[in-house]
């Protein structure tokens, strides 16, 4: 769910994922068994579902802006280079996880059937209502995909209603929770057109860029934390709201971010937190099998063992897959890319001669 190497260059976002993923460590260790429950914990432990509205809002912000920011340079998107660099980031290591929990769920004589594996696969996990624990939370990952697929051809195909597409998700999207609350309410959180407004709402923010760049500074002079509480308060109430205002969810959200890039405040920029944010990809991978539901009775599944098995395997899933195959995908696309040259200008010559 991030780029560490693009993120760099936008203060403020590994300290969102980094808010993000702890939203959903609480919110899933919340049912396991030797955790303490209080009614801090308690409310706390709501928020998981508004950690991942948090990295959909910041995937639509920062994929937006690369893609802009490379169109002002270059004067065009390269679709290629972006699909090669979303696949070595998110893939290796999503299938490392699937692997892990396949085996996992076989050594605990608890396999699942394999259509839940196709749907994991495939990247269409969010219109299963049924699932498996170990491969639930992959639903995110399934909508992060469709809009990897969907968004850079709408910006390249459609670029001058841009902001159109985007509003008109604003609004189709909430219609799209009402219809899947009264036909398929398993779906009303989960599925791509029910989930789309975040990434929508993240991609307004970067089109408004300019406009918000002239702005007077006085805008930001409301604390970065007010902007994160106001959106946190809202949020602890969408169970209570009717889904077709959940969209305003978001769009506060994207205000905050807006907020937080702009101030550049320290608490979420210091160096503990963005390197959580680093690790927040495959620290959301890898929590997964170990806070289970409070029924588990394994040892391994409980707090505080849980917590130190999920960030163990997540680092190990960082340092040994996610950072190499970056490494390889940089080394591919910068190959592709000089063979796009020295072919250009290949034909060049050949059209001098000519």
């Amino acid at each position: 769910m991030n780029e560490k190497s693009s993120t760099s260059r936008i203060a403020s976002l590994d300290g969102l994922r980094a808010l993000s993923i702890v939203l959903v460590f609480l919110g899933h260790t919340y049912t396991t068994r030797g955790y303490p429950k209080n009614s801090l914990t308690e409310f706390l432990g709501g928020f998981s579902h508004f950690g991942v509205q948090i990295f959909f809002v910041i995937s639509g912000f920062l994929i937006t802006s690369l893609l802009l920011r490379e169109r002002s340079i270059t004067g065009r998107i390269d679709l290629p280079s972006f699909f090669l660099r979303r696949t070595f980031r998110i893939i290796p290591a999503a299938l490392v996880y699937i692997a892990f929990a396949t085996a996992l769920r076989f050594i605990l004589h608890h396999p699942f059937p394999l259509k839940y594996l196709a749907y994991a696969l495939t990247y269409t996990l969010c219109y299963s209502q049924h699932h498996p624990w170990v491969l639930a939370h992959l639903w995110s990952l399934s909508v992060e995909e469709q809009f990897y697929l969907l968004w850079p051809f709408a910006l390249v195909i459609g670029f001058g209603i841009r902001k159109k597409t985007c509003w008109t998700v604003m609004i189709l999207s909430p219609i799209a929770r009402m219809l899947y609350e009264r036909y398929s309410p398993g779906l009303t959180e989960y599925a791509f057109p029910a989930v789309a407004d975040c990434l929508a709402a993240g991609c307004l923010l970067a089109l408004y860029a300019p406009e918000l760049k002239r702005l007077p500074r006085w805008v930001y002079g409301v604390p970065s934390a007010a902007a994160i509480v106001i959106a946190a308060f809202a949020a602890s109430y969408v169970e209570h709201l009717s889904p077709l205002v959940w969209g305003i969810i978001p769009l506060m959200i994207a205000v905050a971010i807006q907020v937080l890039v702009t101030r550049r405040d320290w608490i979420f920029n210091n160096p503990v937190l963005t390197y959580v944010g680093g690790l927040s990809y495959a620290l959301y991978l890898f929590q997964q099998p170990f806070l289970v539901q409070s029924y588990s009775q394994n040892r391994w599944s409980s707090f505080p063992l849980n917590w130190i098995l999920a960030v163990s395997f997540a680092l190990i899933a960082h340092y040994f897959v996610e950072r190499p195959m970056l490494r390889v995908g940089k080394l591919v696309n910068e190959r592709r890319r000089e063979a796009a040259i020295a072919e250009e200008v290949s034909i060049n010559a050949e059209v001098t001669v000519a």
